[in-house]
């Protein structure tokens, strides 16, 4: 389990958040009794995506593993994202990146960066068309709405919805299942 830990600023990722996530994402997929990663939030949060106060200091959220440790080169095995609270922009963008998402039935996704001026380049615009309609995920990018795990479970992008503050719970048994199999 990898645990974002940046509560104070919704875990938002900046430069030292993405190197952890590189580190730790490098040893799962380095160790050989690893078989089945979930990353979650702290806090009642799953992601606010990248720390723009440190973007706009021009610091760089990017590894050799791409921007947050993980999008150019996500691992070769299994992640689940189990999601509370928000998962937005950047947030949204790293449960694309993992194989399945577990969110809870309150949480909130979306790509806002369209508010800010910014383009969702980790991942977003080429990763969400793949799971969904594309004229939906057209709406989602240029109206930057953030909308109820609930959609993205109807339209396919989330496999399972728990109650709040359970998506973690719900994310292990999933894993649970996947390793009775061979």
């Amino acid at each position: 389990i990898i645990t974002i830990n940046r509560p104070e600023a919704r875990n938002a990722f900046n430069s030292e958040t993405s190197e952890q996530m590189k580190a730790a994402i490098d040893r799962f997929e380095e160790d050989p009794d690893l078989f089945i990663g979930i990353i979650t939030g702290a806090g009642g949060t799953f992601s606010a995506g990248a720390d723009l106060k440190e973007a706009a200091k021009g610091k760089r959220r990017s590894t050799e593993r791409g921007g947050f440790g993980i999008f150019a080169k996500p691992p070769k095995k299994p992640i689940i994202a189990a999601v509370e609270g928000y998962a937005v922009a950047g947030g949204m963008e790293l449960c694309l990146a993992c194989d399945l998402i577990v969110a809870a039935k309150d949480a909130r996704m979306g790509l806002p960066e369209v508010r800010h001026n910014l383009v969702a380049v980790g991942g977003g615009l080429f990763r969400l068309p793949k799971r969904m309609p594309y004229h939906l995920v057209m709406e989602l990018a240029l109206t930057g709405d953030m909308l109820p795990a609930e959609f993205f479970h109807r339209h396919g992008v989330v496999n399972r919805l728990a109650d709040s503050g359970k998506s973690l719970e719900v994310a292990i048994e999933l894993a649970e299942r996947l390793l009775e199999n061979g």
